[in-house]
């Protein structure tokens, strides 16, 4: 289901009729991220469900001693339905994996997964157990990115897909409670940014040394590891290009200081600070946000936690724009987000539909939403002969991503005229 479609109720709604058919259970919520807990601790509350015992892993201090005294407890009888909330890591672990052999012989177990394409990893997917009864996976985007085993692997243990209900289909369907469409319509940019010349020398460097490692790598696990750790440096130049920062002060420009309210940025850690500079000089109140927020509330945050915090004051308005770099992807809420302006992207389309989701969700008085995409690349009169043929296919990965972000937007056509226009003159 897309973004902000309603995945968390409806995996509450399947867990209210299973609730309904037995007397005792022990569901087990799984998420990637701690800060996750809070919102799905938030949503259990307000299906009012009744349970013996609540355990928040990332919450508790002692947590393996609680859930060890409730497993006997089960076990005892003395309690028959319990919730666990736990991330996706500890789920996995070795520890949690024994308690839920060992509690399933005494009361059926549920696992609802959130984004549960993380649980496709070599690790985390030693937590799916075959004592689960019941089996839940909720994800945009359930393939594995470059993972087909991982992905079947997933989809034989949960069954395959049972529902969905992809973006284009919320972005044009009518909701009957609220007479709108599902999510925000949204318009999309593009913004194509050469990369400098000492950035292109650096690149098509890199670039050589990838192509002398692809064919070696299939059989020398080291080469492999060289060709990853090539492939991501290169990937760094592309996110850290510094024509980056011209770019985003013409984006600005065109939409207006006055009219930068609820705006989220997606940036490389190498342009963060210059980001973030650049709109204190523009007197724009902005704020970083990474995965360094705390999630545990603190009375200097005024009971919130300091991730709460800062999304609130941006929810208000009181920061216009939260500058964010490997963060804001999965599963974070911030409704009030209308536009954002994507400088650094990967090819992996749950990266990208992820962010755009984090601005399609509904909210009063947002009836449009708006992508700024930037892509950069190697101007052609810099490549020879051989490196143009290479860079065709890495701009064709770039081109599909673009497509794939316009085929949902209002100005579709106009965008896909845009990139045909740019296919002849790049490629």
């Amino acid at each position: 289901m897309a973004t902000g479609t309603g995945k968390t109720y409806t995996a509450l709604g399947c867990l209210e009729r299973v609730l309904g058919k037995t007397s005792s259970i022990v569901a087990v919520i799984t998420f990637p991220w701690n800060h996750l807990l809070l919102q799905w601790e938030k949503a259990l509350g307000e299906f009012n469900f009744h349970w013996d015992s609540l355990i928040a892993v990332s919450q508790e201090k002692d947590w393996k001693k609680t859930l060890r005294e409730t497993v006997i407890d089960i076990e005892l009888g003395r309690k028959k339905k319990i919730a666990i909330l736990i991330s996706h890591d500890s789920f996995s672990s070795e520890f949690f994996r024994k308690q839920i052999k060992e509690v399933s012989t005494a009361a059926p177990c549920i696992v609802v997964a959130d984004e549960v394409h993380g649980l496709g990893a070599p690790q985390r997917k030693k937590g799916l157990l075959d004592f689960y009864s019941y089996r839940l996976g909720l994800s945009a985007t359930p393939e594995r990115y470059f993972d087909d085993k991982g992905t079947r692997y997933l989809l034989d243990y949960f069954g395959g897909v049972v529902f969905e209900f992809p973006l284009k289909k919320a972005i044009n369907t009518i909701n009957p409670i609220t007479n709108e469409t599902y999510l925000t319509p949204y318009d999309y940019f593009l913004r194509f940014v050469p990369l400098e010349e000492n950035e292109v020398e650096e690149y098509l460097k890199l670039t050589s040394q990838i192509v002398r490692h692809i064919n070696r790598a299939q059989k020398d696990y080291e080469v492999k590891e060289r060709l990853e750790q090539l492939l991501f440096r290169r990937a760094k130049i592309i996110k850290g290009a510094k024509n980056k920062l011209k770019v985003l002060e013409e984006i600005v420009t065109e939409i207006g200081l006055k009219n930068l309210e609820h705006t989220l940025v997606y940036c490389d850690e190498e342009l963060l600070n210059n980001v973030i500079s650049f709109f204190n000089e523009k007197g724009v109140i902005s704020h970083r946000f990474t995965m360094e927020e705390g999630i545990i509330p603190q009375k200097r945050f005024g009971g919130l936690s300091e991730r709460d915090f800062y999304l609130e004051k941006f929810g208000k308005g009181i920061y216009q724009v939260l500058v964010a770099i490997k963060c804001l992807d999965e599963g974070v809420d911030v409704p009030p987000a209308r536009r954002a302006i994507l400088m650094a992207s990967s090819g992996n389309p749950r990266e990208f539909i992820q962010r755009i989701g984090r601005i399609l969700r509904r909210y009063p008085g947002k009836n449009r939403a708006q992508v700024y995409d930037m892509v950069a690349y190697v101007p052609r009169e810099l490549l020879s002969d051989d490196m143009s043929k290479i860079e065709k296919s890495v701009l064709e990965r770039e081109f599909k991503r673009c497509e794939e972000i316009a085929a949902c937007a209002e100005n579709w056509l106009e965008v896909t005229n845009e990139l045909f226009s740019k296919r002849r003159e790049m490629l």
